[in-house]
């Protein structure tokens, strides 16, 4: 099996091996986002204390979804491609935006504190 995702690197078990998955030190919490055409932020109230975002184009009509900062746009930003997803270690006071290539892009948000 394919490991793809790992916002824990070099987070090891006992044993050496890398541990896959997210950190959670005190708080979990998921969010559902429809993006559009227009920049909108990602996700639109942070949750405190953040160390973790994981973000998914969850979208099924071929939406890809861009991200970057607030001026990122279709030709600017990074591609998120459907059923795909990117994670970071990012903290509360940095700002995530995304734009998709066409309205109704479905998108779902994990962040952890």
């Amino acid at each position: 099996m394919t490991k793809v995702f790992s916002p824990n690197e070099n987070v090891r078990d006992p044993d050496g091996t890398l541990r896959w998955g997210l950190i959670i030190r005190k708080t979990f919490l998921q969010q559902n986002l429809t993006i559009g055409t227009d920049s909108a932020k990602i996700p639109t109230s942070p949750l405190s204390n953040r160390i973790n975002i994981l973000i998914v184009n969850n979208s099924t009509d071929g939406q890809i979804l861009y991200i970057g900062d607030s001026t990122v746009s279709t030709t600017n930003g990074y591609p998120v491609y459907i059923r795909q997803a990117v994670s970071f270690y990012i903290e509360d006071s940095v700002d995530i935006y995304g734009v998709s290539s066409a309205a109704g892009a479905n998108i779902r948000i994990i962040e952890t504190s």
